[in-house]
């Protein structure tokens, strides 16, 4: 047969029968679709061409993208930089990858590790249960202020994007405020 000088690869929404879709052309053999929606399973075809001109579309491929999902966040947890003042903490943070979709960034939550009997009445910021110390971050580090001297707290992060919430990060473990 006459030489393949390269292909047509159109593509579309499965669910979306009427859309029109996309068409990209590719010299060689491998092309990358781009502008998919994550979780989609899509119909994709592909046609070849040579001299003669184009040949018979192939049967369409079903292919379904990855969810996309909340962005990842690295494994390690939130390490404490140094304490600022009996006060406050100072943490950094782990790197951030943006995923799929969507500018990314961090809320940094934290919790005391009192026993609950101290925390009845008590003035601190912090409780026994996760709460949001810093609600948006992309920075590498974060400062949490506010605390009570000699408090026992932990904190971990949450990565989000246009997709959600990932889920959080292992906790830094007990740190103690200064007094």
């Amino acid at each position: 047969g006459l030489r393949v000088t390269g292909y047509t690869v159109t593509w579309r929404r499965q669910d979306a029968p009427g859309e029109e879709g996309a068409t990209g052309e590719a010299a060689g053999t491998s092309f990358v679709l781009s502008g998919l929606s994550g979780g989609t399973t899509y119909l994709v075809q592909v046609q070849g061409r040579n001299s003669k001109g184009p040949g018979r579309m192939t049967r369409p491929l079903r292919l379904t993208t990855d969810s996309g999902g909340a962005p990842l966040i690295a494994a390690s947890a939130p390490k404490p930089s140094r304490s600022h003042s009996c006060r406050s903490v100072g943490l950094e943070l782990p790197a951030l990858r943006a995923g799929c979709r969507g500018e990314a960034f961090f809320t940094v939550q934290g919790r005391s590790l009192l026993p609950a009997d101290e925390l009845v009445g008590y003035p601190g910021r912090l409780t026994g249960d996760w709460s949001d110390v810093v609600p948006r971050t992309a920075g590498s580090t974060a400062l949490i202020d506010g605390l009570e001297e000699y408090d026992a707290v932990e904190f971990r992060v949450v990565a989000h994007n246009d997709d959600g919430a990932g889920p959080p990060s292992e906790p830094t473990g007990p740190l103690l405020t200064d007094s």
